[in-house]
């Protein structure tokens, strides 16, 4: 197994405003596999977390241009993510089976992404 260390750091600059903010997460000892590339077909697709992992990092092709939103559910509306920019979500994987409840990635019309487990 790996062990990943996550941190999430904002940074405000400019107009008089300086300031750093940092909110690490707690360490995952038995994270699963690291990345995966998905070729998201347009609607529902089904994302299944590895056994271990404690978050995802989304990342969509830097010229991405299809509209996704993260669902529970297929019947959910789901959340909009950004284009191209990076999406981290925290998920729960509880005993026995320390494997966090799959969800849907909601594509346009089809895309490709990376998730980095962690």
């Amino acid at each position: 197994m790996i062990e990943s260390t996550r941190t999430v750091t904002i940074t405000f600059s400019g107009d008089g405003l300086n300031a750093n903010h940092s909110f690490p997460a707690a360490d995952n000892t038995s994270t699963g596999i690291g990345q995966i590339p998905f070729a998201l077909t347009a609607g529902d697709n089904l994302i299944q977390p590895p056994f271990g992992a404690g978050a995802c990092t989304i990342l969509p092709a830097g010229q991405n241009t299809s509209i996704m939103a993260i669902k529970g559910l297929t019947t959910d509306k789901g959340i909009t993510i950004h284009l191209t920019d990076p999406c981290t979500i925290s998920l729960r994987a509880i005993a026995p089976t320390f494997t966090a409840d799959p969800f849907y990635i909601n594509s346009q019309t089809g895309a490709l992404i990376r998730i980095i487990w962690s």
